[in-house]
């Protein structure tokens, strides 16, 4: 009964996410010019895109790289090139696969498999991953904001787009000051605040006892990713005709990679989207580009996500087992 519930929750939480990613596309579409649109769309230049796989492969490479690393310290030892597969298959899984699990799953149960007794420690490494990359995110994002003041408060959108970041920094930092008193609380409707709490102070707990070297690669390695990613945006815009610096692409990117980090749409589609037209009207670039621009990101993706499928399938056919691998993913779903 419990697992049927659970069931019906994320039923709800994904048809609720589909329908605010369907409203915000619905309004980035009613407001847009479609003889602009066919302007942008045929001075776009494709060719341009040829360092964009590139700079995919690099940032994989620096993730996997972090990855490794953080695993090593938690006594976890695998070879980078598996790591390197098992990072690239799961990015299918999360921009590809209709699962609630995506590509941390995928990692977390194929290390695990082969790590009898290490659950803890694999599950500490992805948490980490993910939490280095955002950490990196904000700290990036508020810093550039910092060069662009003067856009920030012409625009009275991305302002209070600002101000509620900010704001959202400031109260995740005094629940994270109130922590012990916080997860004593046992209403109903804090259970899910008490659940990222102990992940969160899990995490912490885990940072402490890595060496300061392990921390300063990490967060360089993560630094250097935000900026490469940056750069993939920037080339696009370039392809479109805008000629923006890396700076600024820095500071749009890694707001819109922050909107796409709610869990409040499917995959960030719609929020991403409408964070860039925020920022970029700002910059007085004109909405047609930034949505032509953020098509041709999520063509670019997809392709890349089709890449990684042929690594899937190969993988799937000559070393998978459907029956196994769906039992530990539905144990891991419960668990989590």
């Amino acid at each position: 009964m419990e697992v049927e519930e659970q069931k019906q929750k994320k039923r709800i939480t994904g048809l609720i996410r589909a329908l605010v990613s369907a409203a915000l596309i619905a309004a980035l579409i009613w407001q847009i010019d479609f003889v602009e649109i066919q302007e942008a769309l045929a001075s776009f230049s494709i060719w341009r895109l040829w360092a964009v796989p590139f700079l995919f492969l690099i940032n994989m490479l620096l993730s996997v790289w972090r990855w490794k690393i953080l695993l090593s310290q938690l006594g976890v030892k695998e070879k980078y090139k598996r790591l390197f597969k098992i990072y690239l298959i799961g990015f299918f899984w999360s921009n590809f696969l209709p699962s609630t699990i995506g590509g941390d799953g995928y990692r977390f149960l194929q290390i695990r498999a082969g790590h009898p007794g290490k659950d803890k420690e694999v599950f500490s490494s992805i948490l980490l991953d993910r939490a280095y990359g955002f950490g990196a995110l904000i700290f990036i994002h508020f810093l550039t904001a910092a060069f662009f003041y003067q856009i920030v408060i012409s625009s009275q959108i991305l302002r209070w787009v600002e101000i509620g970041l900010a704001g959202l920094f400031v109260l995740g930092a005094l629940a994270w000051m109130q922590r012990r008193l916080l997860l004593k609380v046992r209403l109903g409707q804090w259970q899910l605040f008490q659940k990222l709490m102990h992940k969160i102070e899990s995490v912490v707990s885990i940072v402490e006892k890595q060496s300061k070297l392990t921390v300063v690669v990490c967060l360089v390695i993560s630094i250097s990713s935000v900026f490469v990613g940056s750069w993939a945006w920037q080339i696009h815009y370039w392809a479109a005709g805008q000629q923006i610096t890396l700076l600024f692409s820095v500071f749009t990117s890694t707001l819109s990679s922050i909107a796409g980090a709610l869990p409040i749409s499917v995959n960030g589609l719609g929020l991403i989207e409408a964070a860039q037209v925020v920022a970029m009207k700002a910059y007085q670039v004109p909405e047609e580009i930034v949505i032509v621009v953020s098509v041709s990101v999520r063509l670019m993706n997809l392709f890349i996500t089709l890449s990684s499928a042929l690594v899937y399938l190969y993988d799937f056919i000559f070393n998978g087992n459907r029956q196994t691998k769906n039992l530990a993913l539905e144990r891991y779903d419960q668990e989590n």
